[in-house]
């Protein structure tokens, strides 16, 4: 298994929205895919990531992974939830 980040859309003004989307290829699997949404809520460490595994045609989940809380940045959480990952495809 290995993961590809794929680039978030930006508006004109570079402006970044939320929620946004990361997906990571699984090598060995053709029909699923681990979605990373990244988003912000108000207040201090505001951003939150919840990581799925997904269904590459239609999107839909097939397992709810976990969701990481309490980050101060998207990268941060980002980073946070590629730690989670790296553990859990041992036992995937």
């Amino acid at each position: 298994m290995y993961w590809i980040f794929s680039k978030p859309s930006m508006n004109m003004a570079t402006k970044v929205e939320y929620p946004r989307e990361y997906f990571i290829e699984l090598k060995d699997n053709e029909f699923l895919e681990i979605r990373l949404d990244v988003n912000l809520l108000s207040g201090p460490n505001s951003y939150y990531v919840e990581v799925n595994v997904v269904q590459k045609r239609s999107s839909k989940i097939y397992k709810h992974l976990k969701t990481l809380y309490g980050y101060c940045d998207a990268e941060e959480a980002l980073r946070e939830a590629s730690q989670f990952i790296s553990n859990y495809k041992k036992n995937f």
